[in-house]
């Protein structure tokens, strides 16, 4: 039930009801669930007209009301004949209202949100094995799942709606879940999507370009990120946000915000420091210095990359703030799995090795690069290309990070949606820089990573980057089936086996 009086929801909700609701409703509409979507609406749906960059959810809502919407959330008065909550921002309330309707979830489990440019969804796989490792069942919120303590379903967006958030936490209430990791886009930050929850600890990867066509600047996108520590976390005492000591956004977050900061690196001004021992593309061993400790805590995990070596120091420093010890810590690393899409290797008949990553943006694309020469004794075989209305600028630098780093390249498409492949392709291939290295263009993405691997000698690595685990290739607004690991795996079946 929603409380019509419950004004903590939003100081400027008014109510607006309908001649024919006058006599029924009193202090309560039956509200039971909450949506912005009308597809999803069903019997005492709270509808919400969220504004989009396309359509106004104002043009549902009597669509939603003949689903069974008992009330909607708007910004004014819509032709729906239901009561109506008029605020002023819808996504600011939404999230509060969705939280207040499910029971407030996010109050009965230990929430840990996970931002930052690259390495989210790394980071959020091994914490939520942190948090197993230590007996607790984990929820998670993510870019390839989200796994309610019982079911994991493919996500569809990093960061979902605050309905879908506050809906899914208190499945995982019910599920017994004590826990939940949950990675924070800029988008989502931005949007108010996290609104009706806050957090206990948090963690950022690095702040790299990236989501400028939707932010606008560097500025803008760096502030989205830090409305993690300004406005979501609980009052749970200090440190609550893990930051890499040793970039410089993570230095200006110690600067700003004092000691909710722990600082995690390589350096030895971090308070969680590293030192790597070993790293091939079987996994790396590195030694584990936590605050106070003696002595330091020899880890090894089957994940490559000196940028995982990061993930994995984040990972163990919020899981230092969340009260672990080392050996908790330890283990939790270690039983970490393979994530998908993420330096993902999978080994090839003939002696090479195929990787599959979901880098795409060229400092991501480099620091995989970088990992896999440190990690390869043969040539580098690159399959990228780059999404449709997306940051353009990253076009023509993805395409010098290749020409700079791998051996030979194959441009091929990327989820195009409303532009010519051919033309984002070419604008890949301007930024090439070295005139003498082996270049191809096969806009066809499957036919494109069976190129590169029937080109493969013993020793090689085929790289094929910017998807990751997604199991689609929009054109247009339509999205057809593909899956990069899978289809290197029908490669492998047409000439025998792994062995």
């Amino acid at each position: 039930m929603l409380k019509v009086l419950s004004s903590q929801e939003s100081s400027t909700a008014r109510l607006v009801v309908p001649d024919a609701y006058s006599g029924i409703v009193d202090n309560e509409i039956p509200v039971t669930d909450v949506h912005c979507d009308s597809r999803k609406a069903e019997t005492g749906t709270l509808f919400c007209c969220v504004r989009g960059e396309r359509q106004n959810g104002e043009s549902f809502a009597v669509e939603a009301t003949k689903r069974g919407a008992v009330a909607i959330l708007a910004d004014h008065c819509t032709e729906a004949e239901v009561p109506h909550f008029i605020v002023d921002d819808v996504r600011e309330v939404m999230g509060k209202a969705a939280a207040f309707v499910y029971g407030h979830p996010a109050e009965k489990m230990k929430m840990i949100a996970v931002t930052g440019t690259n390495g989210k969804t790394t980071s959020a796989y091994m914490l939520r094995s942190l948090m197993q490792a230590s007996g607790e069942k984990t929820g998670m919120l993510g870019t390839v799942v989200y796994d309610n303590g019982n079911e994991a379903f493919d996500a569809d967006r990093t960061t979902p709606e605050s309905p879908d958030i506050q809906r899914m936490l208190h499945r995982m209430v019910i599920n017994g879940c004590g826990a939940c990791v949950m990675e924070a886009s800029s988008h989502g930050l931005a949007q108010h999507r996290l609104d009706g929850c806050l957090f206990d600890k948090g963690l950022l990867t690095n702040i790299t370009c990236e989501h400028l066509d939707f932010h606008g600047s560097m500025e803008r996108y760096a502030e989205a990120k830090s409305q993690l520590p300004l406005r979501y976390m609980k009052d749970s005492g200090f440190p609550s946000v893990a930051v890499n000591g040793d970039t410089e956004e993570g230095k200006t977050w110690k600067k700003r915000f004092g000691d909710m900061v722990i600082t995690y690196g390589v350096g030895s001004g971090c308070a969680v420091r590293g030192e790597l021992k070993r790293m091939d593309l079987s996994g790396m061993d590195f030694d584990l210095l936590l605050p106070e400790s003696r002595s330091a805590v020899p880890i090894s995990i089957p994940i490559t990359g000196s940028f995982n070596l990061f993930n994995a120091l984040g990972a163990a420093s919020t899981g230092y703030m969340c009260g672990m010890g080392p050996e908790q810590i330890r283990a939790g690393l270690e039983a970490a799995p393979q994530i998908p899409g993420r330096v993902q290797a999978i080994p090839l008949p003939n002696g090479a090795t195929a990787i599959v990553d979901y880098a795409h943006t060229p400092d991501a694309l480099s620091n995989l690069l970088a990992a896999v020469r440190a990690g390869v004794s043969g040539r580098i075989l690159l399959v990228f290309g780059h999404g449709g209305e997306r940051f353009r600028d990253h076009r023509p630098a993805l395409g010098a990070v290749a020409s700079g780093m791998a051996d030979e390249i194959v441009i091929t498409m990327d989820n195009p949606r409303s532009e010519d492949p051919a033309e984002i392709a070419g604008q890949i291939a301007a930024g090439i820089t070295d005139a003498e290295i082996a270049r191809h263009t096969i806009l066809d993405r499957e036919e494109a990573i069976r190129f590169a691997l029937s080109i493969s000698t013993p020793g090689d690595a085929v790289l094929v980057a910017g998807k990751g685990p997604e199991k689609y290739i929009i054109v247009g607004d339509e999205q057809f089936p593909h899956d990069d690991s899978e289809a290197i795996r029908r490669w492998i079946a047409e000439r025998g086996s792994l062995e």
